[in-house]
């Protein structure tokens, strides 16, 4: 149960975002983006609620968003189930609170800059309420927390990990002292993943503890008492080269004790259940191309693969043998007392389920849960005071949805899931909505005034207007009329006229002021490194200034573009409070990722980075951690070199088809290569000789015909090896496509 339960203890204890895309619309660039696409989920169908005899099979939570983890929890204390999940798009946690019966629950939604990877609901500062504590990755990195204050209100608490990358985590007492412990696995790269611990002090602060292991590639981790000695275990989920699934027993204090490798193979998310009744605990594990893996425990902390459930989980499927799972989750779907599965699938194919058959094994169980789309974390709420079990999905485009047994259902349902359309629109998915230069009023942009900006006030008698010209003071004040040292810094061109009529009818009875800002010096932004057009009066490195909402990608295009030799993978953002933000606009450009084109703040200062002197460079793209150029350093460059320089590859990419494009852009010699081959079985013929120039791609998916392949590459070639040129074009979208 991905973050689905309360922190466990020892058994002891207790406007301009839409000019990026346009570039991406383009026709030249069709083909591209259908082959770069994380996702091929539709938009939400949304419903009006329905009034069914009994409840549906599946429910929408919260509707629209691209959601990766889930949780189930008594967040208010009412004393019903509030429902938990963590979205990338817009990013943020969202939580839908229990309702009781015959009335809608509150949405709300807690805004963070990123991907909310994985959730934990535990009370990590000693006030007796939960508080959230989640994995994220984006413009926010890292592990961070959101103190519950009672009323429903929250406050970010003090980060656990302010970097790094991080998949699923769990929060438990480990270490017996009483107080909330986390551990988290690292997806960093082979050599610094692991899985981490951090020890709570009990007040929300944590210091770094004593991982199990400090190296490999973990997407998951789980906290249980294995081998029965009353002292909580970990498991982990590895990915890559070394990946598999490891157990690591709880010893006194601080310690760990490894035992054998349990299975080998690529893993996702982990569930812990007693599946065959024996008084164990046994593993339920997402696979990659695997199908769902089962693993029978013994109390001892030793395990035995079981016969897994036939692939799709319904009467008729069509999903493949080599079918992919983020995670499984055990409840006892049908009411006969035995546990059932429910897996999330990443091929398309919504949840699958399966009924437990005892002797006979597991069978496909239609249950009407919704059978399109991918579906990643999975929480389970007990059945318990009468009623059944109940269990969160993580819908990637459909959001958070609450699946209901069949026991609890009466009737079958049918396949089609009932969506309940939240109460308040979801915010807008550009991300920030409000910093030091701006604020979003209504769905528009609105500049905040500040010292040294010029500003036009037009005081209206009747139809006429006398206009007056006025520089905000060093002190963020103005004086117009009889109104002296008035604070204007701080607040919209709205907020001011209204503050000032306020003022003024102490003097007219019915004051009009218009407040206009005519010159903006107040709010600006310095770039530096490997911007282009140096020669150029007013473009180049330098200072500039900030009107309204601009991201990073717009001021680079205002800026002039950047040099050839510029490092797009790795620009810096260094911001006035010290926060340190690396970006890669290559994931912005080519792959239309938002997160990576942040949005600036007063007193940035943007860092350019250059690429070695060397001439020579490849270009690594697809499904890679840090797609980019690298250059070679003289030393010979083979294909597991660059992938590996792109931080490895991600867990959904199809390393059986990796193609390298060599040659003139217009009759390319394209090389296939096995990269799982190379990875798994030590295949040497697979690792291909680098030249400069080359262009390595990773799939999602099977390529197919050679021709088609360069079809859909030919745009993504032309547009890496020029990147001044690509931001030049990206600047004017609006001229090509007519979209501002």
């Amino acid at each position: 149960m991905r973050g689905g339960v309360t922190g466990m203890r020892r058994p002891s204890g207790r406007g301009r975002w839409r000019r990026a895309q346009a570039i991406l619309r383009l026709p030249a660039l069709a083909a591209w983006v259908l082959l770069l696409s994380a996702c091929a989920a539709g938009g939400a169908e949304r419903l009006r609620p329905q009034a069914p005899p009994a409840p549906p099979a599946a429910e929408a939570a919260s509707g629209g968003d691209f959601t990766r983890a889930a949780a189930i929890a008594d967040l208010d204390g009412d004393g019903r189930a509030d429902w938990i999940g963590g979205a990338a798009a817009p990013g943020g946690i969202v939580i839908r609170y229990g309702e009781a019966a015959g009335e809608a629950g509150g949405l709300q939604r807690l805004a963070v800059e990123g991907d909310v990877r994985s959730i934990a609901v535990a009370d990590v500062d000693g006030d007796g309420r939960p508080d959230l504590v989640y994995s994220v990755q984006g413009r926010t990195s890292g592990i961070r927390v959101f103190l519950n204050r009672g009323g429903r209100l929250w406050a970010p608490g003090r980060p656990v990990a302010e970097t790094g990358r991080y998949e699923g985590l769990r929060a438990a007492d480990w270490n017996g002292d009483g107080r909330i412990d986390i551990a988290a696995a690292n997806a960093a790269s082979e050599l610094e993943g692991g899985i981490q611990l951090w020890w709570g002090d009990g007040a929300g602060g944590f210091r770094p503890g004593g991982g199990p292991t400090v190296t490999g590639l973990f997407m998951d981790v789980l906290a249980a008492d294995f081998d029965g000695d009353g002292r909580l275990d970990l498991a982990g989920s590895g990915w890559g080269a070394q990946g598999g699934l490891r157990v690591w027993l709880g010893r006194a204090g601080e310690g760990w004790s490894a035992l054998a490798p349990v299975a080998e193979g690529p893993f996702y998310a982990l569930s812990a259940a007693d599946l065959d009744g024996d008084g164990n605990l046994d593993l339920l594990a997402g696979t990659y191309r695997n199908g769902v893996r089962l693993f029978y425990g013994d109390g001892k902390g030793g395990f035995v693969e079981g016969p897994p459930p036939p692939p799709g989980g319904a009467a008729g499927s069509a999903a493949p043998e080599g079918a992919s799972y983020w995670q499984a989750a055990a409840l006892d779907l049908d009411g006969d007392g035995r546990l059932d599965l429910v897996a999330g699938s990443l091929d398309q194919g919504g949840l699958h389920a399966w009924r437990n058959a005892a002797a006979k094994g597991w069978e496909p169980l239609e249950a009407g849960f919704p059978r399109r789309g991918n579906v990643y974390g999975l929480a389970v709420l007990a059945a318990s005071g009468g009623e059944p079990p109940r269990c969160a999905a993580a819908h990637w485009g459909e959001g958070l949805l609450r699946l209901a047994p069949l026991s609890g259902r009466g009737a079958p349902p049918s396949a089609a899931a009932s969506r309940a359309a939240p109460p308040e629109p979801a915010p807008d998915r550009g991300g920030v909505r409000e910093n030091e230069v701006f604020k979003t009023v209504d769905g528009v942009v609105e500049y905040k005034i500040g010292p040294g900006d010029l500003i036009e006030i037009f005081f209206w008698e009747g139809a006429t207007a006398s206009r007056q010209e006025l520089p905000v003071q060093a002190d963020g004040k103005i004086s117009f009329g009889l109104v002296e040292h008035f604070p204007i810094a701080g607040l919209t061109a709205g907020e001011a006229g209204r503050a000032l009529e306020e003022r003024l009818k102490a003097f007219f009875r019915r004051p009009r002021i218009e407040i206009r800002v005519k010159e903006h010096h107040s709010r600006t932004v310095r770039l530096l490194g490997a911007l282009g057009r140096g020669g150029v009066p007013g473009q180049g490195a330098g200072e500039y200034r900030l009107k309204g909402r601009t991201t990073v990608l717009e001021m680079l295009a205002a800026a002039g573009g950047t040099h050839p030799d510029a490092d797009l993978k790795a620009v810096r953002i260094r911001r006035k409070s010290g926060e340190t933000l690396t970006l890669n606009l290559y994931q912005a450009l080519l792959q239309g990722d938002p997160a990576q084109d942040a949005v600036l703040d007063d007193g940035d200062l943007v860092f350019i980075p250059t690429l070695t002197k060397d001439t020579q460079r490849v270009y690594v793209f697809g499904e890679v951690q840090k797609p980019g150029a690298y250059a070679l350093t003289g030393q010979p460059m083979r294909l597991l070199d660059a992938i590996s320089e792109a931080g490895g590859t991600t867990p959904y990419a199809y390393r059986a088809d990796t193609r390298v494009v060599r040659g003139d852009i217009t009759q390319p010699e394209i090389l296939s290569a096995d990269l799982g081959r190379l990875i798994e079985r030590g295949d040497r013929s697979q690792n291909l000789p680098l030249a400069g120039g080359d262009l390595v791609y990773v799939p999602r998916s099977p390529l197919g015909d050679v021709k088609l392949f360069y079809d859909q590459i030919r745009p993504l070639l032309e547009m890496v090896l020029w990147p001044a040129r690509v931001i030049i074009d990206w600047r004017n979208a609006a001229d090509i496509t007519g979209v501002k």
